[in-house]
């Protein structure tokens, strides 16, 4: 090889920092890419959860005036758990709405498995909202009525729990949905006043 072709080579070549600096780049930019991937499926987490409320709410509307009682729908009892009171909806209705629309994505809920017919029973497991305890008639405009069970780190008896990052989304009694910092709600529950897991 002669030298001309020797020095021609070299040329062509990366020095070895050069390769790093270029591997450290590609790797930032990729972190950086992640990390807002993740703040991007975390706001839409936010909004199919805030639909999902207001589907819950067309559906709890439907069962107050089908009774004629305009009372939105609550299992008997002393403050019963929120899947026992949306049950009393869905078997008032079975099939009005799909297992989905009862999981937020960013919680730990896993959809309820429904019958040919679309018929299904919710338990702790396969719902991720709180519901309210009490039973308010729907001109009742700034109380709640339901919200995410939980927020991403709340802990209690059952564990450390998934949620979204912040706070959680709360319906109110007009069908509008905020979201409610996890800082603002009660600390010994982690729910708005009025609502129950």
């Amino acid at each position: 090889m002669s030298a001309e072709s020797r020095e021609t080579d070299r040329e062509r070549r990366f020095p070895l920092t050069e390769v790093a600096v270029m591997i450290g780049l590609v790797a930032i930019v990729g972190v950086f890419f992640l990390a807002m991937q993740h703040r991007t499926y975390e706001r839409s987490y936010g909004v199919v959860c805030a639909c999902n409320l207001k589907q819950i709410y067309g559906a709890a509307m439907e069962y107050s005036d089908r009774k004629g009682t305009h009372l939105f729908p609550i299992a008997s009892g002393q403050s019963p758990r929120a899947h026992e009171s949306l049950n009393e909806m869905l078997s008032a209705d079975p099939g009005s709405l799909p297992p989905s629309v009862f999981v937020c994505p960013a919680g730990e809920a896993l959809a309820a498995v429904a019958d040919p017919k679309g018929c299904f029973v919710l338990d702790a497991s396969t719902l991720s909202y709180a519901w309210t305890s009490r039973r308010p008639k729907h001109s009742t405009a700034n109380l709640t009525l339901a919200s995410d069970k939980y927020f991403k780190g709340y802990d209690d008896s059952a564990g450390v729990h998934e949620g979204h990052p912040d706070g959680v989304n709360v319906l109110f009694m007009d069908n509008h949905v905020e979201f409610v910092q996890a800082k603002d709600l009660p600390p010994d529950t982690g729910l708005p006043d009025g609502l129950t897991r």
